[in-house]
C-alpha cells in the first residue's frame, strides 16, 4: 500500500471518528432515576405481614411504637398510621380510626412517598365508604389515583372502591367501568385475591341489574378463588349475594342453604360485622316466606350488631326490612318509628348536600383528566419539536460523512468515472429516503393536529353542559336573594323558571344548534345511517357522546333510571349490535 493511500485512510478513520463522537453527544440525555429512600418502617415489609395476618402486623407496629417512636420522620409517622387505620378496618374497631387519620393527614403532605400516600388515601376511602360518607370517600379514593403508577395492586384498589362507591349511589354504569378496570388490573398481575374480589363485585352489579345468570357465575368464580387464599369474610359476603340471586328466584330452600353455609363461616371469624349481614339476609328469605314475626327477629339482630359495628348502610336495611314485615303485621306504630329512622339515616347518606359533593368532584375530575390530558398533548408536541431537531442534526451528521466518503472516494479514484458515478447514486437514493421520512413526519403532524382539535370539542361539550346547570342555579339563586316579597310570589317565580327549564323542546333545538357547531356531522350520520332511532332515542345517543352520566341524562329527559336501562336496551336492538360490544364507545365513534 503507497504511502499516499494510507495518509488517505487515516485521515478518513480521523474524520469519522470525530463525526461519530458529535453523533453521540447530540442523542437524547437520560436523567437518572432518583434513588428510592429507605425508611425504617417498610410499608412493602408491612402488606407482607398483612397477608400473613393483621395479629403479625399490629405485633411489628406496637414493638416500633414501643422502642423509637419519638424519632420518627414524617414520613414514618404516615407509614404508622396508614397501617394502624388498616387493622382497625380489619377488627372492625371503627371508633380509634378518627385519630389515626388526622395523624396521618397532618404529616401525608410534606412527604414525597408516593406509595404511601396512595396506600393511605385508599385506606381513607374504605373507611368513609363503610361508615357510609360517600363524598369523602370519593374525594380521598381519587386523591389516591394522582399518587398511583398504572398496573400497580394499589391502582387496582382504588379502581375497586371507587366502584363500590358508585355502585352504593345507584350509577351502576359508572361502577361496572371502574370495577372491570380493577379486574382487569388483578387478572394482567395474576393477583388472586383481586381477582376474586372482581368477580364477586361484578357479580354484585349484575345481581342489582337482574342479570341474575351472569351474577351467579361471577359470584361463584368468586368462592373458588376465595377459598384458594383462605379469605373468610369475602367468602361470607360472596354467599349472601348467591343468597340473595335465589330469593329473587323464590327459590327459598336453597337461599336459606347458602345462608346457612355463611353463618356458620361468620361464626368462626373474630369480626361480626359479617354476621350482621347474614341476619339481614335472612329476614330477607323469611321475609319473602311470609314469616314476618321470624324476618323481624332477623332484622333486629342485624341492626343491632350494624349499630355497634357503625356500619350506617346496614342499618339502614335493616330498619328497611323491619318496616315493611312490621306494615305486613300491621303492627303500623313501629313500622313508622323503623322508616322514620331508616330516612334519618338515608337523609344522612345521600341527602341533597352529599349528592350535591359528589357531582362537584365527579365534575373536577373530569376537567381536571382533560387538562392532564391537554398537558400530555403539549408535551408530546415538544418532545415531537425535540426529536425533530435531533434528528435534524442526525440528517446533518449522515450528509457530512457522506460528503467526506464522497470526497476521499474523489481524491482516490478522480480518474475513475465508474466509481464517482456509482457513488453518485447512492446519494441520490439517500436524498430520496430522507424526503420521504420528511414527509412522513408532516403526515403525523396533521395526525397529531386533528387529535387535538377532537379533544378539545369535548372540552367544549363539557362546558356547555356546565353553563346550562350554572345558568338555573343563578337563576333561583338570584330570586332567594332578591325575594322581598312575599313567600307565594317567589314560589311562583321559583316554578316559572323550573317550567321555562323543563321546556324540553324548546331547549332541545338551542341545546342541538350548539352541539352541531361542535359534532357537525354526529346528527347527519344519524340521520343517514340509522334513521330507525326515535326522537327520544336520538336525544339519549346525543347526550351519551357528551360523557354523561346516567343520572344526568334522567334528569335532562325527566325519566328515571329504569326507563334509561330500556331506552338504552331499545337502541342497541336498533343499531343491531352484538352483546360484546359497547353502546358509549359505538355512538363517541360518529
Amino acid at each position: 500500500m503507497s504511502s499516499s493511500l494510507k495518509k488517505y485512510l487515516l485521515y478518513l478513520a480521523i474524520s469519522l471518528l470525530i463525526v461519530i463522537t458529535v453523533f453521540m453527544l447530540n442523542r437524547t440525555n437520560t436523567v437518572p432515576l432518583n434513588p428510592i429512600a429507605s425508611t425504617k418502617l417498610s410499608g412493602i415489609h408491612m402488606d407482607s405481614l398483612l397477608l400473613q395476618g393483621s395479629k403479625n402486623a399490629e405485633v411489628t407496629l406496637n414493638k416500633f411504637k414501643n422502642t423509637n417512636f419519638d424519632d420518627l420522620t414524617k414520613e414514618e409517622r404516615t407509614t404508622f398510621s396508614t397501617y394502624k387505620i388498616i387493622i382497625f378496618l380489619e377488627k372492625n374497631e371503627l371508633d380509634s380510626i378518627p385519630y389515626y387519620t388526622n395523624e396521618a393527614l397532618n404529616n401525608a403532605a410534606e412527604i414525597k412517598n408516593d406509595r404511601i400516600q396512595s396506600r393511605l388515601y385508599y385506606t381513607l376511602g374504605s373507611y368513609y365508604r363503610l361508615i357510609g360518607d360517600y363524598s369523602k370517600s370519593l374525594e380521598y379514593s381519587l386523591k389516591g389515583l394522582s399518587f398511583t403508577p398504572e398496573n400497580s395492586k394499589e391502582k387496582i384498589d382504588l379502581y375497586n372502591n371507587l366502584g363500590g362507591i358508585y355502585f352504593e349511589l345507584d350509577d351502576y354504569d359508572l361502577a361496572l367501568d371502574y370495577l372491570q378496570k380493577s379486574y382487569q388490573g388483578a387478572t394482567s398481575l395474576k393477583d388472586i385475591k383481586r381477582t376474586a374480589i372482581g368477580y364477586a363485585n361484578i357479580g354484585n352489579v349484575y345481581l342489582i341489574t337482574e342479570n341474575y345468570i351472569p351474577a351467579k357465575n361471577n359470584l361463584r368464580h368468586s368462592c373458588l378463588y376465595f377459598e384458594k387464599v383462605n379469605d373468610t369474610v369475602n367468602m361470607i359476603k360472596s354467599l349472601t349475594s348467591i343468597s340473595k340471586i335465589e330469593l329473587m328466584q323464590h327459590n327459598f330452600a336453597a337461599a336459606l342453604s347458602y345462608l346457612d353455609q355463611a353463618k356458620d363461616l361468620s361464626l368462626n371469624t373474630e369480626v361480626n360485622a359479617q354476621l350482621a349481614l347474614v341476619f339481614q339476609h335472612y329476614g330477607n328469605a323469611y321475609g319473602g316466606k311470609k314469616e314476618y314475626q321470624t324476618a323481624i327477629d332477623y332484622y333486629n339482630k342485624a341492626y343491632k350488631l350494624s349499630d355497634e359495628n357503625q356500619i350506617a348502610r346496614d342499618k339502614m336495611n335493616a330498619l328497611d326490612g323491619l318496616a315493611r314485615n312490621y306494615n305486613k303485621l300491621q303492627k303500623y306504630k313501629e313500622a313508622n318509628e323503623s322508616l322514620n329512622q331508616y330516612h334519618h339515616i338515608k337523609d344522612s347518606i345521600y341527602g341533597v348536600k352529599v349528592r350535591q359533593k359528589i357531582e362537584e368532584l365527579k365534575w373536577s375530575t373530569v376537567i381536571h383528566d382533560q387538562k392532564l390530558k391537554n398537558e400530555l398533548l403539549y408535551k408530546e408536541v415538544e418532545t415531537e419539536k425535540l426529536n425533530k431537531s435531533n434528528l435534524t442534526k442526525t440528517y446533518i451528521i449522515i450528509i457530512v460523512i457522506i460528503l467526506l466518503i464522497v470526497v476521499f472516494l474523489w481524491m482516490l479514484y478522480k480518474n475513475n468515472k465508474k466509481s464517482l458515478q456509482i457513488a453518485n447514486l447512492s446519494n441520490d437514493l439517500l436524498s430520496d429516503k430522507i424526503e420521504a421520512e420528511t414527509n412522513l413526519k408532516l403526515i403525523q403532524e396533521v395526525q397529531f393536529q386533528q387529535e387535538l382539535e377532537i379533544r378539545n370539542k369535548e372540552l367544549i361539550s363539557l362546558n356547555i353542559l356546565i353553563l346550562a346547570k350554572n345558568k338555573i342555579f343563578n337563576d333561583i339563586e338570584s330570586i332567594i336573594e332578591n325575594g322581598g316579597r312575599n313567600f307565594e310570589e317567589t314560589l311562583f317565580e321559583l316554578k316559572n323558571i323550573i317550567k321555562s327549564n323543563r321546556n324540553q323542546e324548546n331547549d332541545w333545538e338551542k341545546f342541538k344548534n350548539v352541539f352541531e357547531s361542535v359534532h357537525p356531522d354526529f346528527f347527519k350520520t344519524i340521520k343517514d345511517k340509522f334513521p330507525q332511532l326515535s326522537k327520544t332515542e336520538i336525544r339519549v345517543c346525543t347526550y351519551i357522546k357528551m360523557n354523561m352520566p346516567s343520572t344526568e341524562i334522567c334528569e335532562m329527559l325527566n325519566i328515571n333510571q329504569n326507563s334509561l336501562n330500556k331506552g338504552r336496551y331499545r337502541i342497541r336492538k336498533k343499531l343491531d349490535l352484538l352483546g360484546t360490544e359497547d353502546l358509549d364507545e359505538f355512538v363517541k365513534s360518529w
